[in-house]
């Protein structure tokens, strides 16, 4: 903190703030020209963290801070592979409010207008809070059950 203090650096010192919008999306799949997106959205991701990198105070540059903007909801996905059927239970989960979509009242008025208009509440909300049964899974894996190896 002492740099915070007055005297600690001239007057017209500057610095940047870099912000980087939602970055979940820029990951997400479907955002990659395989699935017909116009651009390769991961490779946009991977320029913008190398231009932060490269002029960052600690380079020698002027980008001091960098935020993240966006609503920060991730998927979680817990699987049970030794349940009969094997399941994968996929819920989405806010880092910020620290609880999922569906313990989150207002989630589907926030979203549900620009991602699923046609959906009741009850249905945008089962698109985000589901299990995946895996028939079958025990049956051709089970070599690798039994070696132990999971």
């Amino acid at each position: 903190m002492a740099a915070c203090q007055a005297g600690n650096k001239p007057d017209n010192a500057s610095f940047t703030l870099a912000v980087i919008p939602d970055t979940q999306n820029y990951i997400d799949f479907r955002h990659q020209k395989e699935e017909g997106f116009e651009l390769d959205s991961s490779e946009l991701f991977i320029q913008q963290m190398q231009y932060i990198a490269d002029h960052s105070f600690a380079k020698g540059g002027d980008i001091a801070f960098v935020a993240s903007v966006g609503d920060v909801w991730l998927r979680l996905m817990r699987f049970d592979l030794r349940s009969n059927p094997a399941r994968i239970t996929v819920k989405t989960y806010s880092s910020y409010y620290t609880r999922y979509s569906s313990e989150v009242d207002e989630y589907a008025s926030w979203y549900k207008a620009h991602e699923q208009p046609d959906m009741n509440d009850d249905e945008f909300h089962a698109t985000d809070d589901y299990v995946i049964n895996i028939d079958g899974f025990q049956q051709r894996f089970s070599s690798a059950f039994s070696a132990g190896r999971e």
